[in-house]
């Protein structure tokens, strides 16, 4: 499934070959330990205009979700579960 997609990214243009290519070789040898649920928390600090909407096709479900692109290190926390 993200094989395909890294494949589908490069043919839209979206990523490089190179790219692409990483991201196959990184699949290739990741192992089950590489697979945990992570959980990243953004507080909401005002964002203001770098807070998107995301269209209502590509969402993941019927809830309003957001895309800050350019979010920094800084402005989230990630919490990694065992």
């Amino acid at each position: 499934m993200l094989s395909g997609l890294a494949v589908k990214l490069v043919t839209d243009g979206k990523i490089s070959v190179d790219a692409r290519d990483e991201i196959l070789e990184m699949l290739k040898r990741a192992t089950s330990n590489d697979w945990r649920p992570f959980l990243y928390v953004i507080p909401n600090i005002g964002f203001g205009t770098r807070l998107k909407t995301v269209p209502r096709e590509r969402r993941a479900s019927n809830e309003m979700e957001y895309i800050i692109e350019d979010l920094k290190p800084a402005e989230f926390h990630i919490l990694e579960f065992p």
